[in-house]
């Protein structure tokens, strides 16, 4: 699906189902994109410590909810799955934060009008890596490993297929982005 279009059809699901004065936690369900390849949905509440409640002197917290959606595997879905995992996220949104995906949830989705099953992440979309992410060959045994991003520099990687066979040094992986 186009990213502009699902973007849109983001903000539109959210400004429909979504009551920012209603529900556990008050305020609005902001969007954000991400990087990741594991899942195509997020939604997440966060809690920031603001200080103390000068009448009740208890603490006092900002909760920002936020729904997002991965870019690579968005960009390779259907229309209809991008809508189906923006509606999962919304029925967590409105079900609350301990809700899971239990009862309360089930019935948000069913409201929704979504069949409430848990996706597993990805929705049966496999993002290919040799698009998104970084490959690396060993050198001794010449297995090729993929990630989604290059390591964190001074992260060392080794092969775990010849791990018997030779020693760290010689397992070690270069990692470089493409095919």
């Amino acid at each position: 699906m186009d990213l502009t279009s699902a973007e849109k059809l983001v903000k539109l699901l959210i400004s429909q189902h979504i009551d920012p004065d209603q529900g556990e936690v008050k305020g609005p369900v902001r969007f954000q994109w991400s990087r990741g390849t594991k899942a195509l949905g997020t939604y997440e509440v966060r809690r920031k410590h603001t200080g103390t409640d000068p009448l009740t002197l208890a603490p006092a917290f900002v909760y920002t909810r936020t729904i997002t959606l991965s870019r690579p595997m968005t960009a390779v879905c259907d229309e209809v799955k991008v809508r189906e995992t923006i509606l999962h996220e919304i029925a967590h949104a409105r079900a609350g934060i301990r809700a899971n995906h239990g009862p309360a949830w089930a019935r948000e989705c069913n409201l929704l009008g979504i069949v409430p099953q848990v996706c597993g992440g990805t929705l049966g979309v496999d993002v290919p890596l040799p698009l998104t992410g970084v490959r690396s060959t060993c050198r001794v045994c010449g297995k090729t490993h993929w990630r989604a991003r290059m390591p964190a520099p001074g992260k060392r990687y080794a092969c775990g297929e010849c791990r018997g066979r030779a020693d760290f040094l010689q397992r070690e992986l270069t990692w470089r982005r493409g095919p």
